[in-house]
């Protein structure tokens, strides 16, 4: 299991920003000489893993302290979970069985895929909105790899892929943002008919369906084809801070008619979370999700926003099950005690620092 994978990813701590959490940029790309991913064969799917492994970890990059190599095959069905919930991984590649292999920074802040749907991924991570910042950290580690291995190219077309939203550039570009106030006023569903006439796109930034109510969003382009890089990164952050002020906006008038409903929300969710003694995945996000909101609108002090986000990261079946102790006899209440237990710890810890 990757070290420390319980800690907060340094991108995902609190900020200053209470709206534009982070930001992250994805560029897909396969070398030339080997089957696409849904096409090659095991023997050479290994090839191609030491390939990238040998070439990751015989060279320095720049501003790059460390990059840390796993095997896939070797990564459990919990730990590979949790890294999709990590925003590490692709919602794909949690089941991929041919070789492939994982490489991460300590930090968190640099996550490479190899052998997902294309050959290589490469993500970048920041806190806020960094766009541009992370397509220069991305196209460095980029351009080094394709010193020593091409990558297959097409003039007309650009970098060539299996996915076709991929094809072009082979960029996407993300921002992911909290948005529970536009979430609440029904405002998302025309947002979202206004991004796809730009070519982007709004989607839920946690896939789990018990995560469907926490009001995290991931805006992002919608194909790599027919633009330039720059053109992408462009728009997309006219268009985060346009639905930004659209969230302010929103929560002000949140405020001026709804402040009474939304602090008795809070009240009620922190009791529920200190003294529950069974807790369902879904009803304690929601919970966290109403304490962040009164919290980001200064209505309360009940829990820290970086507790918050270390308590929504950490209470998923995933995180529990790499947290639990290996012979437990988990029934089918195993998790909600275990997950209420989590949380009213957490809360009694914060609680003694206050005091003391």
């Amino acid at each position: 299991m990757p070290r420390n994978l319980l800690n907060l990813s340094n991108w995902f701590r609190p900020t200053t920003e209470d709206i534009i959490i982070a930001s992250k940029i994805r560029l897909s790309r396969n070398l030339q000489g080997f089957d696409y991913m849904v096409k090659i064969a095991p023997k050479a799917a290994k090839e191609l893993q030491m390939k990238l492994k040998n070439c990751f970890t015989n060279r320095k990059f720049e501003g790059i302290s460390e990059l840390v190599f796993y095997d896939w095959v070797e990564i459990g069905s919990a730990c590979r979970n949790f890294l999709l919930e990590k925003q590490l991984v692709s919602e794909f590649f949690p089941a991929v069985e041919k070789p492939a292999a994982l490489i991460l920074t300590p930090e968190e802040n640099i996550s490479i895929m190899v052998g997902e749907i294309e050959h290589l991924v490469i993500q970048t991570y920041g806190t806020g909105l960094e766009l541009k910042k992370l397509w220069q950290q991305a196209s460095t580690i980029d351009d080094a790899i394709e010193q020593e291995m091409p990558y297959a190219f097409h003039e007309q077309f650009g970098y060539l892929a299996s996915c076709p939203t991929n094809l072009g550039t082979g960029l996407r570009a993300s921002v992911f943002m909290f948005l529970p106030a536009l979430t609440l006023a029904g405002k998302l569903e025309a947002i979202e008919g206004d991004l796809y006439m730009e070519d982007l796109m709004l989607r839920k930034l946690f896939v789990q369906p018990e995560q469907q109510g926490m009001s995290f969003y991931q805006i992002a382009n919608n194909g790599a084809l027919g633009y330039t890089e720059e053109e992408i990164l462009t728009k997309l952050q006219l268009a985060v801070e346009k639905i930004a002020e659209s969230e302010r906006l929103a929560r002000r008038k949140l405020w001026q008619e709804k402040s009474e409903i939304i602090a008795d929300k809070a009240a009620k969710a922190f009791g529920v979370l200190q003294y529950a003694k069974l807790l369902a995945y879904e009803d304690a996000l929601k919970m966290l999700v109403d304490l962040r909101l009164a919290s980001d609108l200064k209505m309360n002090g009940y829990l820290s926003l970086a507790l918050n986000a270390k308590l929504m990261l950490n209470i998923s079946d995933a995180a529990l099950e790499l947290a639990s102790t290996k012979g437990e006899n988990k029934d089918a209440l195993y998790f909600k005690r275990l997950r209420a237990d989590l949380i009213r710890t957490s809360l009694e810890q914060q609680a003694t620092k206050e005091y003391c």
